[in-house]
């Protein structure tokens, strides 16, 4: 927390000026006229000066990367300065597309935790009030008024060192474009020392972005993008045959998709498929017979966590994945994801693993690389977690941020006629809304009906996105009351039983809410003590013949299936 805010003021005024001046300097590139010297010059002297208050803010509030961000200013300054001698027009993009967005940022940086943080309410106001002018999307913006935009996609690969990956990334991106496909590249380079930049250069892409410290956030891409739609690849992936062209096939079949991401190996969030292959020849046969386009395999997920996504460029809420607007600690190595998929939920979008896009990750090398940078990995998951559950008011690994595998392969949904689901207190749900996936995958059934409904107000806005029907109520004790006199073919239960009068009376009366071979699925992961479970699991198998599973996640289920 930053207690000199006078300070804070006259960085954000000095701040703003180099703001204006870079735009006047880019002017002077573009049109001519003198005073290219001196103005750059007056901006590495005002660049200098903060270095002293920036420290000081450092030292109150320990969040702040703007002294990182001063020092990617200076270095972008340098070499604007030197390509001005030689290509005043590249001089000129350089400033449009790198400097300025730096010192934006910069700004960005300073006055979210210089004079909102760490006030929730500030915050909040901050979002709903600040952001949107602090943080535009300048030229998705713009070509949405226009109504052309000149691109049809931007794709954008970030690297921090890891050169021989980078390499393989891009070959096989390269290889792989659809062809015929208006894009531009934009390659950020992100505080590498191992000639990542000078790899770059030799691409000729239409954009680069080079940072002599890494930030931890590629926010400065928000400030960039002139596609309409928004590619992100990380430099850990080798694309393969229509990976890219299937996700552009899924984002622009609906408006209301918010994100789509192919699926990879090596990645949290159960976001693989079974693939063997040695070798890229092998990985290129399987990628052919696999990308074949098939919406039925566009798999709704209430988060992804995605080395390759795609997302349109006017969609705001998408890029909280780079660290873009919704701020908070360790956001560009921890939880961006998260939060990204939880703002376009909440707000009407779908995000979904596209299975007809395969391409193969070898594991998050440079993002383990950023968090190596400061601070043990642990520190860096927990620092992130609590900021985001104290800003965003949810835990992003809390009740159904993901589905339980071993419960859907013993529920094994595979009703061909119309079905009812019913999630009773699922947190973000992924559970009953993956019974709903399967079915779609699994036996092309879209006649379902999701029901969901929760006592817990944290959760509303996350079930009622993707529930077809959707009840929150003050209590769940008279389980009769919700969604009065339907069947259901499944049923599944995140519940506290603590809270429940008779918890066997409780269960009893869902049994009785099954339809003729329906299931009901009970979640016990630290919902009773040891001693109630056995007790708990003695009773039901004495009643109802119910089959423990042992999700291997933290949870364990009980399994009832009603008989005909």
């Amino acid at each position: 927390m930053v207690n000199n805010i006078d300070l804070c003021v006259q960085v954000l005024e000095a701040v703003q000026t180099l703001s204006e001046a870079s735009d006047y300097v880019m002017d002077l590139c573009r049109n001519g006229g003198g005073g290219f010297e001196s103005y750059t010059s007056q901006m590495r002297v005002m660049l200098s000066a903060l270095e002293e208050p920036l420290n000081v803010l450092a030292e109150e509030e320990p969040a702040l990367t703007a002294q990182l961000f001063k020092e990617n200013a200076e270095y972008s300054l340098e070499r604007i300065c030197k390509l001005y001698k030689n290509d005043r027009n590249r001089a000129a993009e350089k400033i449009e597309f790198e400097l300025y967005p730096i010192i934006c940022e910069l700004y960005v940086d300073i006055y979210f935790y210089g004079v909102i943080y760490p006030d929730k309410e500030k915050i909040l106001d901050y979002f709903k009030s600040d952001m949107p002018k602090l943080c535009p999307l300048p030229y998705a913006e713009q070509s949405e008024k226009n109504g052309e935009y000149k691109y049809e996609l931007s794709i954008v690969v970030p690297a921090y060192n890891h050169l021989d990956t980078t390499i393989q990334c891009l070959n096989s991106l390269l290889q792989n474009i659809p062809e015929g496909l208006k894009f531009e590249l934009i390659l950020f380079n992100h505080g590498s020392s191992d000639g990542t930049q000078e790899y770059f250069e030799s691409l000729y892409p239409t954009k680069q972005i080079d940072f002599k410290n890494n930030v931890k956030t590629l926010s400065v891409l928000g400030r960039v993008i002139e596609g309409k739609y928004f590619l992100f690849v990380s430099n850990d992936v080798i694309i393969t045959s229509r990976s890219i062209e299937n996700l552009l096939t899924c984002i622009k079949s609906d408006e209301k998709i918010g994100m789509a991401a192919s699926v990879a190996p090596n990645i949290s969030n159960l976001q693989s498929i079974p693939a063997e292959y040695q070798g890229i020849e092998e990985l290129n046969n399987f990628a052919e017979k696999n990308n074949i386009s098939d919406p039925f395999r566009w798999e709704q997920r209430v988060r992804l966590t995605p080395p390759v996504c795609i997302f349109s460029s006017i969609n705001l809420y998408a890029y909280s994945f780079l660290g873009y607007g919704y701020i908070y600690q360790e956001r560009g190595v921890a939880f961006g994801d998260d939060s990204s998929t939880m703002l376009l939920r909440r707000n009407g979008y779908r995000n979904l693993l596209c299975k007809d896009s395969y391409v193969h990750h070898f594991g998050s090398v440079t993002i383990n690389d950023d968090i190596a940078k400061s601070k043990a990995k642990s520190d860096v998951y927990t620092i992130g977690r609590f900021d985001y559950r104290r800003i965003f008011g949810i835990d992003p690994w809390g009740t159904g941020y993901c589905y339980c595998y071993a419960l859907m392969q013993a529920l094994d949904p595979c009703n061909v006629d119309h079905t009812d689901i019913l999630g009773i207190n699922c947190g973000m749900g992924e559970n009953s809304l993956h019974i709903r996936e399967l079915l779609k995958q699994n036996v092309k059934n879209t006649n379902v009906t999701l029901y969901n409904v929760t006592d817990d107000n944290t959760f509303a806005p996350d079930l009622k996105s993707f529930s077809d029907r959707f009840e929150r109520m003050d209590s769940l004790d008279d389980i009769n009351r919700v969604f009065e006199g339907q069947l259901f073919d499944y049923i599944v239960i995140e519940d506290d039983f603590k809270k429940r009068p008779s918890p066997m009376n409780y269960l009893e009366t869902l049994y009785a809410r099954l339809k003729p071979g329906g299931k009901l699925a009970v979640c016990i992961r630290s919902k009773l003590t040891g001693l109630d479970i056995v007790k708990m699991e003695k009773e039901f198998c004495r009643k109802f013949g119910a089959k423990r599973i042992d999700g291997n996640d933290g949870t364990d289920w009980m399994v009832i299936e009603k008989n005909h």
